[in-house]
Formats: structure tokens, sequence, C-alpha cells
């Protein structure tokens, strides 16, 4: 492994090579090749030269990556393409990617060089206790809208989505079908909801919060008394919406334009009165990254207008004004969106996991 890194072998921690090695999200070996055989990178991209000169001499990336593999690879490939830096990614869930990174936090050695994150308040967290680089600021900020920069983070959002209710179209009229959450907890759908839960899902945290913000605690005891179904996963929810065995669900607007494209009979809600929530991700670079140059770069790689681009395959909205945007799915400059108070959020969510919990399981 040694062998791809300008660092040197003495340079990587005996615990950095054994993770590289047997990280399942890694890439495989044949896929590297050194930067001194790597085309010049693409002035189109428009980043610094000097960004890109410097990740180089880093020798390599380790990015935590919190999408599946299916949209985290095609990020990783282009990345050692472009630059032919080794972009050796570690893919798991968001929890878990936050799970570990705190253990390496405390024990003294950090791993990862970046951490996809949407959760702000946890972002917020990591700044305050010195985990997370607010310094440098992306090259491409200027090229951004307002909206979707984030300037107490240095940061900007490199891919957003939505968290809507959805129907299966066969089953269920648009007439008939919810037009806000509160008709979630309507006597029509007695049973026949299924939403994922906040314990588990980031998507099911942001809808708690909406929902208690909006209607307060009666609304989640209405939905269990309502006979709601509650999914670990999102994909849990859509599926079962998608297999008929739910009428009412939640789904992510990137899945959406997939299982859309594909024909799957369910319909997105865009409601105007209660919106879906939107949840937007940033690439946190943490303070103190192995390869704090090359972590950087990758940050406002993702943000260039190639990979935004690449993004909409995936369904992920952009912000940047020239990106191409999902199939299936409104504009992001058109989707009237909920965006949560991050603020809010970090003094309540154990308040809200919490009252969740009570009211669930009691």
């Amino acid at each position: 492994m040694a062998k791809f890194s300008k660092k040197g072998p003495e340079r990587i921690s005996l615990g950095r090579r054994r993770f590289m090695e047997g990280a399942g999200g890694l890439l495989a070996a044949g896929t590297f090749i050194g930067w001194e055989g790597a085309l010049a990178a693409d002035p189109d991209l428009g980043l610094p030269e000097a960004m890109i000169a410097a990740a180089r001499k880093d020798g390599e990336l380790v990015p935590y990556e919190s999408f599946p593999t299916a949209q985290s690879k095609p990020m990783a490939d282009a990345f050692t393409q472009d630059f032919g830096i080794p972009n050796k990614y570690f893919r798991a869930g968001q929890e878990a990617l936050q799970t570990r990174l705190e253990a390496e936090a405390r024990g003294g050695r950090i791993i990862a060089d970046t951490i996809a994150q949407a959760d702000f308040d946890v972002v917020e967290d990591m700044i305050d206790r010195g985990l997370v680089d607010t310094e440098s600021r992306p090259s491409l900020w200027d090229q951004y809208p307002e909206e979707w920069r984030y300037p107490s983070f240095n940061n900007i959002a490199f891919a957003t989505l939505s968290c809507n209710m959805i129907y299966n179209n066969k089953l269920v009229s648009a007439g008939d079908a919810p037009k806000t959450w509160k008709d979630l907890v309507s006597p029509r759908w007695k049973g026949q909801v299924v939403i994922p839960s906040p314990e588990y899902a980031g998507t099911g945290f942001a809808l708690l919060a909406d929902w208690v913000k909006r209607y307060g605690w009666d609304f989640i005891k209405a939905l269990k008394a309502n006979g709601t179904f509650i999914a670990q996963a999102v994909s849990d929810s859509d599926n079962r919406v998608i297999s008929g065995q739910k009428l009412i669900g939640i789904a992510n607007s990137h899945r959406g334009s997939t299982l859309i494209g594909e024909g799957a009979p369910i319909t997105f809600i865009w409601s105007k009165e209660t919106p879906p929530v939107a949840l937007s991700y940033i690439h946190a670079v943490l303070r103190k990254a192995p390869d704090p140059n090359a972590a950087r770069l990758y940050r406002d790689y993702c943000l260039t207008v190639k990979m935004q681009s690449q993004q909409a395959k995936f369904g992920l909205w952009s912000a940047h004004p020239k990106a191409t945007q999902p199939q299936n799915l409104p504009a992001l400059k058109d989707a009237t969106l909920t965006r949560l108070d991050w603020d809010d959020i970090r003094k309540n969510r154990q308040k809200l996991l919490e009252g969740w919990r009570t009211i669930i399981r009691g």
C-alpha cells in the first residue's frame, strides 16, 4: 500500500495502513495510478493549480462517505482519474461514520480526511470541539447562490435531497392522496402508512424535527394511534409502498428519481402548505486530516460543474446554476422545501429522540 503514497511508509501509521487495507469501501488497487503519470488537471474544472499540486504531495485521500457505493464510487474514481491521487473512500451509514470518527478522535488518531455530513447540528458540535477545519473556504464559493453557502462552516452544499410523502399510484388516486403531513394521521389511512425511524434514519429524524415544530407531540401520538408502521430505513419505507404492503410512505427525492425512471408505481407529493424537508450534505474537512490538501481538493472537486452534473444521474440536486438537474424531479430552484433550524435542533436533539421513544415505545 505504501507504494501508492508520496509520504513514504514511515509517515503512514500502522492503524491507518490496516484500515486502508481492510476497509470494504476501498477501491481496487488496480484503479490507482501514481500522480507522476497522470494527465494535467482539466483547466475547465476551475480549480487552483497550487491546490492540486499540494494535494498530489499528500499522495492519497480517505473520505468517509454516507451515500451508497453506486454514488460514492464514481466520485472516487473520477477524482483518482483526474488527479492521480488514490481515493480510498470508506462507505457506511451516517451514524456509523460519525461513531467511527468520534472513536478516532477519542483515540487521538484521525484516519479520515473528510466526512460527508447532513446533520448540521453535528457539524456545529464538531467545529466547537476543534474537529473540523473552517479556515479554508472552497475556491468555487462565488459560483454558488448565497442560500446554499454556509459561512459559519465556510462550506457549500455539494448535494441536496428532500424527504417526501409518497403514495402507490396503482392503489390510491391522486384525488384521494394526502395533501399535507397532517393527512398521515387521518382515519382513512389507519394502518396504511409507513415512515422511517428517527433513531436510525437521518430522514426520519429530520421529519420528526419538522413535525414536532409544526404540530407538537400530539401529532406523534396520533401517528402511533393510527397504526403507523415504523421502518428502520427510508428504503424500507418506499419498498413497502411500491409492493403495496402500505399505501402511503416516505421516500427521498434522489432515490425517487431513479425509482420513477424504472417505472415504480409511486408518486411524490410536493405540498406547498407543508413542503418536503430538505437535507443538504457538505464534505467537512477534518482539522487533523492526515491529507489536508487532498481533503480540500476533494471538497472543491465535488463542487465543480462536472461532478455536480454527474450527481444528477443519481437524483441528487445541485445548487450550481450551470449543473444538470435530476430527471423526474422539479429543478432545485423550483422546488418548495422546508429548511430546518439546525441551531434549534442542536439544542433539542436528545429531547426529540427521548420524546419519540417515550411515545412510540410507551
